[in-house]
């Protein structure tokens, strides 16, 4: 360190000078004899070190024309190993492996002005060319086990190479191509067969046990599959014609499922209006041929069971003029604990055109002999009696 601070030509300088240059030259005598003995690695590695001591002491090391000649000598005979490297890789079929050995050698030439082998443009056009023959064979191998993910890959692998190796004129390799291709196309024509029979099967069994929605939905799936695989050919005549055979109960069942949904949210005049629909596309479709059964209306409600909807029940029969209905419908909600807010205004309405009926149609005796045969007695209707009564008086 006390020498760096030294003036130029001091004795220590020159001492120092001379300890890089005897080392510098030691490297290179070092190196010369590993060359000799075929330690190329070895030999590398000393060499460089001795061309990083001339750039960094150039004032001590003048020249290393010495170390980068050996450099040279040594690039020639890695050159030439990973030739014949490359050669021997190929004789076993190792072709991945000797590709990367040729290329390795053709990557030396340029930068360490090494005499050019010949042979070597060939060598990597042979390796390249055996990689896609291997690959194009496990690729096939692949496409008939199924496994066209990995079958595919493979054979866009192949096609870059043959791309990019000027292998794309090779008719045996085109050709070994063009059936991979056409395997790959073959397993994926009998994968989409396959899937669409399977679609067809869930679809008839759907349709056997009734669930029309879900036969319609699966047999539309499996023209899907159809569809997306024109070039397959698939024959989609059953599923049409079956498409066609269930659109019908399939649309009942999917009113008659909107109609339980309005149900459920005490939109019942909607569900009433769309189960009178669903009614009319029973009748006119013939449904009962498929198994469905469409009850009436009244029938529907009665077996619904729900307070609110026999509630609504009473005011849509006594709009319609089906007082009987209405009345029936009321004696099934006074076995029940209905709330009076509720009861009470349908029995008033019941009670009311009740009355009006009996009065237009002349039917005889006392308002209360007329009452009791509606209600029977029953104390839960009192409201209806009590609504009869004034109606009745006031068209006296």
């Amino acid at each position: 360190q006390n020498a760096a601070v030294l003036p130029d030509g001091s004795e220590a300088v020159q001492v120092l000078a001379m300890i890089r240059r005897k080392h510098y030259e030691t490297l290179v005598m070092e190196t010369s004899q590993l060359l000799q003995g075929g330690n190329l690695t070895l030999a590398e590695d000393k060499v460089l070190r001795a061309i990083q001591m001339g750039e960094q002491y150039p004032d001590a090391i003048a020249s290393t024309n010495d170390a980068r000649n050996l450099l040279n000598r040594i690039k020639a005979e890695q050159y030439k190993d990973f030739i014949a490297t490359g050669e021997q890789k190929m004789a076993r079929g190792e072709f991945r492996e000797a590709l990367t050995n040729l290329e390795t050698a053709m990557s030396l030439e340029t930068p360490y002005q090494l005499q050019a082998d010949t042979r070597l443009p060939g060598l990597i056009r042979s390796s390249a060319r055996g990689i896609v023959d291997q690959d194009l064979m496990a690729a096939t191998q692949a496409a008939q086990m199924n496994q066209l993910a990995k079958a595919r890959q493979m054979a866009e692998e192949a096609m870059t190479l043959m791309a990019n190796y000027n292998l794309n004129s090779d008719q045996e390799l085109q050709e070994k191509l063009d059936n991979l291709k056409g395997s790959i196309f073959n397993q994926e024509c009998m994968n989409a067969q396959q899937a669409f029979n399977l679609k067809v099967g869930e679809a008839e069994g759907y349709k056997r046990s009734g669930d029309f929605i879900k036969a319609k939905a699966t047999y539309e799936a499996a023209a899907q599959i159809s569809q997306e695989n024109g070039a397959c050919v698939i024959d989609l005549a059953e599923v049409t014609a079956s498409l066609k055979e269930v659109n019908a109960p399939a649309a009942y069942q999917t009113l008659m499922n909107e109609v339980n949904s309005q149900i459920d949210r005490g939109m019942y005049r909607q569900a009433v209006s769309n189960y009178n629909a669903a009614g009319e596309m029973h009748t006119s479709a013939k449904l009962s041929q498929f198994g469905l059964q469409h009850k009436e209306l009244v029938d529907f409600i009665q077996n619904m069971g729900r307070t609110g909807f026999l509630l609504y029940g009473v005011d849509h029969f006594i709009e319609n003029s089906r007082l009987d209905i209405a009345l029936d419908f009321a004696k099934t909600l006074a076995r029940r604990s209905v709330p009076k807010y509720q009861f009470k205004p349908v029995q008033m309405r019941l009670g009311s055109a009740l009355a009006v009926k009996d009065r237009e149609q002349g039917v005889g005796g006392t308002w209360k002999t007329n009452a009791l045969k509606h209600t029977q007695g029953n104390k839960a209707l009192k409201f209806l009696y009590k609504a009869y009564k004034k109606q009745w008086k006031r068209m006296s």
